[in-house]
């Protein structure tokens, strides 16, 4: 059994992090959303027993949950890295990739926010985020020379 959470996801870290949400339905979401998360899938059972075999269901090609055979392993030359879910954000990318103003005003966003948190932080250590750096290189030669 391979259960594929690589494609559509998210990228996991500070702003979105990786929670047990990801791999299970809510207990409160209506009746016509797939219960094919992992613990949903999975079940209770940490070892996977019979029981819990037995209500494992092949979802598919559109489904995250797939069951291979030995001899469908083999014939990929024992790879593991199996994968088919087509991913829609590498598509997106792809798409983006081609449109080379969105890329250049997606960058230019990206390096005014980082701007923005340099400046705020020459201000917190008590700088001038708008002294040249000439003159910040100059106040250190200086403060050098002054030095015994």
């Amino acid at each position: 059994w391979v259960y594929d959470m690589r494609a559509n996801m998210p990228q996991f870290g500070k702003r979105t992090p990786f929670t047990r949400g990801f791999f299970r339905t809510a207990p409160d979401a209506p009746s016509s959303t797939p219960r094919d998360k992992f613990e949903d899938v999975f079940g209770n059972d940490p070892y996977g027993g019979p029981e819990a075999l037995a209500q494992r269901v092949d979802t598919g090609e559109p489904g995250r949950w797939r069951k291979f055979t030995r001899e469908q392993i083999k014939a990929r030359g024992d790879n593991l890295d199996i994968s088919w879910l087509k991913d829609d954000s590498a598509e997106t990318a792809n798409a983006q990739r081609d449109e080379p103003a969105l890329v250049a005003r997606l960058v230019i966003r990206e390096l005014n926010g980082a701007m923005a948190d340099l400046r705020s932080l020459l201000d917190e250590l008590g700088e001038d985020p708008d002294a040249s750096l000439e003159d910040l290189l100059a106040d250190d030669t200086t403060a050098d020379e002054a030095q015994p």
